[in-house]
């Protein structure tokens, strides 16, 4: 079931609480992806609801470029607000990884998603 749109906008809220070692997970995502992802580069985020990864990498990398997919329109919206200041370098998608934009992609992520994808579709 979709998150309601306050349980979207208070999602932040519970990821650090609740993930410990979050900042240094998103740390180690953006220094893995930058050993490979040049100064001008693209990157996928799927699972990009919230909008936490992305404004982490936004902020690291101020010319890379970002596609964000997730399939919950209210999450999205927290995303959307989340990334307000790297707005002109983020585009957001709403889907499933199928409706994600054709590449290239100079990296790709999936961070603490797939507990929400039921076990028969995960592969």
């Amino acid at each position: 079931m979709p998150p309601s749109n306050n349980a979207a906008h208070s999602y932040a809220e519970g990821p650090p609480r609740q993930v410990p070692g979050l900042a240094g997970l998103h740390r180690m995502t953006e220094l893995l992806l930058a050993e490979r992802v040049p100064k001008d580069g693209r990157v996928l985020v799927l699972g990009a609801g919230g909008g936490m990864e992305l404004r982490n990498l936004a902020e690291a990398h101020a010319r890379w470029r970002f596609d964000g997919v997730d399939p919950s329109g209210p999450m999205l919206e927290a995303a959307r607000l989340a990334v307000a200041d790297h707005a002109g370098r983020v585009r957001l998608h709403q889907g499933t990884a199928a409706v994600a934009p054709e590449g290239p992609f100079d990296g790709a992520t999936c961070l603490l998603t797939f507990h929400f994808i039921p076990l028969d579709q995960r592969l």
